[in-house]
Order: structure tokens, then C-alpha cells, then sequence
């Protein structure tokens, strides 16, 4: 009797504290009006470019237009599952803690949807700590409701970061490849 009641009150505990930490973050409102900093190109009367105004230089693309390897290749290298996952895989954090445990190297356990929920927003931040875990996971499982996988990668493929200020893919592209996407 005292265990049935000892694991009530630590489900209701971690029930509290999940609604706690879900009340500071992204509203499924904010989620469904999310929309990348984009570079404003100024152009001249006669169509030339004059300059390109950026915080972070970004030039979002559809979906469409992104190859079909290039996405394959994301799959395959971030998330093997995440056409299987509701946003977070329990395997893969399964497996990270397990290979943490008997002291192997460590192991990312984040979904493309969760590193998402991560570059979209600040509020989850980026120290390496449970509770950044837990908002990640909330988020993520929010945007999954929010929108399709589909949709999902498009956002993910506009908004990471992939260095020498190359914001989303088609300015990782031109940077290291000298062509659009």
C-alpha cells in the first residue's frame, strides 16, 4: 500500500513539474507563426542586387526544392527514425543513457525535431542539462502536433546553422558548394 502511494505522488510530481516547464515555453499559437530571420536583398530600379541586410544570413527554400539525397542524407545522419518517432525517439535515448552508463563514448540522443525545437528557441536554451532535455521534449512533441514531418524538415533545413555564417541550406550551399540548392 505504501508503494502504491509512494508512486502516486511521484506521478503527480512529474506531472507538476511538466506543466510547470511547459508554461514558459512556445504556445502552439507561437509554434503554428514561426518564421525564420530571412537576408532582405535590396535591388535596384533596374533588378541588380545592391546589397543583402542580414542578422543572420538566411534564405529560406521549399521543401521541393531541396534534393531528395540531400534530405535522405539528413535522415540518415541525424535521425534514422524520424519518419517513425512523435518528435522524440525513446530508443535513442535509451541507447545514450545505456552507452553514458557503461562509460563508452557519449551519444547525442536528440531528434531532428527536438534540435529544431533547440534553433527555433531561446527560451529552451543550449546547456547541457535535464531540464533543457525536458523543454526539448515537451517542444518537440508540440511541434510534431503543429505540423508534418515534411513540414518539419523544411523548417529544420532553413533555420541550423552549418557555419561561416551559412543560416539554412541554401546559404550552406552556396558557401560550400557555389550554387543554389
Amino acid at each position: 500500500m505504501n508503494f502504491l502511494i509512494l508512486g502516486f505522488l511521484v506521478v503527480i510530481s512529474v506531472i507538476i513539474y511538466l506543466a510547470y516547464e511547459s508554461y514558459n515555453l512556445p504556445s502552439m499559437e507561437t509554434l503554428q507563426d514561426y518564421v525564420p530571420v530571412q537576408t532582405t536583398k535590396l535591388i535596384s530600379a533596374d533588378g541588380k542586387p545592391i546589397r543583402d541586410l542580414y542578422v543572420e544570413k538566411r534564405e529560406v527554400v521549399d521543401i521541393a526544392e531541396v534534393p531528395e539525397d540531400l534530405r535522405k542524407a539528413l535522415v540518415f545522419m541525424e535521425d534514422r527514425r524520424f519518419f517513425e518517432h512523435p518528435g522524440v525517439d525513446l530508443r535513442g535515448i535509451y541507447r545514450a543513457i545505456s552507452v553514458k552508463i557503461v562509460g563508452g563514448n557519449t551519444q547525442g540522443a536528440s531528434t531532428l525535431t527536438q534540435q529544431l525545437a533547440r534553433n527555433m528557441y531561446n527560451v529552451i536554451g543550449r546547456e547541457k542539462t535535464i531540464q533543457r532535455k525536458i523543454r526539448e521534449f515537451i517542444t518537440a512533441i508540440n511541434i510534431e502536433k503543429t505540423y508534418t514531418k515534411s513540414e518539419i524538415m523544411e523548417l529544420y533545413l532553413n533555420s541550423v546553422f552549418f557555419g561561416h555564417q551559412a543560416n539554412g541550406i541554401q546559404e550552406a550551399s552556396i558557401f560550400y558548394f557555389g550554387k543554389e540548392v
